[in-house]
């Protein structure tokens, strides 16, 4: 018997040929689902990323945003920083922060920031406040963050460490100014008043012109001697009662301390008087709402005290000529116009936010400082020439001043002649705003280097 060749049928061999293709298909389709599997996961990933960084991004802007409103509310002198402290105390701002939200079918919405703000104190003896800013949205978006700033205030740091400082000669003529001391001394020491241009020559003001100023000693003279040099000890003198007369009214006895030099603004004031100029021609309103009081030239009548329903505080009390009390660590005075503690009075300035008053012209201004007006500054008054104040050329004799009262420092750019006025001064201390972050801020400045995210 003889075989042939073997065949597969036609039918077999479809058959294995159609296993095969599917197999494939089968694999090529696994693989393409894995692919685009791996592709959609990496997507929704990119996405999920791309959506958290813009949510943190959006988080932190806003709460730049918040600590940007901190700052600016910080600026303001009506504000303090220990009315808001982080975290227990923070201030929420009114008008939440909104971020346009497109979706996927191209519907615009928004979301939504509340805005907060608060300030940790700085290291003991420094100026600088932590600023802390949060932003928080009703989906769970939100960031903290915070800098450390410092606060430029007007006045230079011991601007208010003397009551009265005088940049030129010193002549209490007659008449019986009153100085009333701080409570607790500073470094141990009287307080005093400040000669600032040191050895200089008089003017007519002070007696025969061309001779050296003289340096009081700030007391009395001993019995039987001759009287101290410039009449210094005619500060806070009165002619009755114990001490011979001097300091009857239990006003402290005021040292002087001087110093070289000439001008005295800078050792006052942060600001140039060019900035005071700036505000006063093309800012008049910021001027007043710093509550500064700025005249170069002639200074109209200010009229009534604008600063009402003060109430003056209890360690200032009042005492009659003549009382025992020398020398008293109570300030008292002898103003018959000035009120009893507990008393409301209107003043230029508030112990909250004090006044700045500076007057630049020709001589000493009235400015209605009169005894029947009961005339009272709280903050700082500075007069000085309007030509040449550099060199300290202004001749002031207070000659129409009255009576009036300043708790804070009265500053003359240049030689004071006191005659036949009584002013009373009473220090910043004893005044209660020998802060200078009481007075107006100029501006807030980010340490360098201290912007940080905070922990939530």
């Amino acid at each position: 018997m003889t075989l042939g060749p073997w065949r597969l049928s036609p039918r077999r061999v479809g058959d294995q040929q159609g296993a095969y293709t599917i197999f494939f298909v089968a694999v090529l389709g696994l693989l393409t689902l894995l692919a685009v599997r791996s592709m959609t996961t990496s997507t929704v990933n990119s996405v999920r990323l791309t959506s958290n960084t813009h949510n943190a991004t959006e988080g932190f802007l806003a709460a730049e945003e918040a600590m940007a409103q901190g700052m600016e509310w910080l600026a303001s002198s009506s504000n303090s920083y220990t009315t808001h402290l982080w975290p227990s105390a923070p201030h929420t701002v009114g008008t939440p922060l909104s971020f346009p939200v497109v979706n996927m079918g191209g519907q615009t919405t928004s979301r939504a920031y509340t805005l907060s703000f608060g300030f940790e104190a700085g290291p003991p003896g420094e100026s600088l406040l932590k600023v802390i800013g949060r932003a928080a949205s009703s989906t769970g978006q939100g960031a903290t963050v915070s800098q450390w700033v410092s606060l430029n205030t007007l006045l230079q740091s011991t601007a208010l460490d003397a009551p009265l400082v005088v940049a030129g000669c010193l002549n209490v003529a007659s008449g019986v100014p009153d100085i009333y001391a701080d409570l607790v001394p500073h470094n141990d020491t009287l307080d005093y008043i400040t000669y600032y241009r040191g050895p200089t020559r008089r003017t007519a003001l002070n007696g025969t012109a061309g001779g050296l100023c003289d340096e009081g000693t700030g007391s009395q003279p001993e019995e039987g001697a001759a009287e101290a040099p410039e009449s210094i000890w005619r500060l806070n003198s009165h002619l009755v009662g114990t001490q011979n007369g001097r300091f009857a009214n239990s006003a402290e006895p005021i040292g002087l301390s001087q110093y070289s030099g000439g001008d005295l603004w800078p050792r006052i004031f942060t600001e140039s008087r060019d900035w005071f100029d700036d505000l006063r021609v093309n800012q008049p309103n910021a001027l007043a709402d710093m509550n500064i009081y700025y005249w170069n030239g002639a200074a109209p009548a200010p009229g009534s005290a604008p600063d009402t329903g003060q109430t003056w505080p209890s360690n200032i009390q009042k005492r009659s000529n003549g009382s025992t009390q020398w020398p008293n660590k109570t300030a008292t005075f002898d103003y018959s116009g000035a009120p009893q503690p507990g008393d409301s009075f209107s003043a230029w300035g508030t112990f909250a936010n004090p006044a700045v008053i500076i007057y630049r012209g020709a001589g000493c201004p009235n400015l209605r400082f009169q005894s029947s007006g009961s005339y009272i500054i709280i903050g700082v008054l500075y007069i000085e020439s309007a030509s040449n104040p550099e060199n300290a050329a202004l001749e002031c004799t207070a000659d129409e001043w009255q009576r009036f009262m300043m708790l804070g420092t009265l500053v003359i750019n240049g030689d004071l002649k006191i005659i036949k006025k009584n002013p009373e001064i009473i220090s910043a201390e004893v005044g209660g705003i020998y802060d200078t972050k009481l007075f107006p801020v100029t501006g807030v400045y980010g340490a360098a280097g201290t912007w940080k995210v905070q922990e939530d």
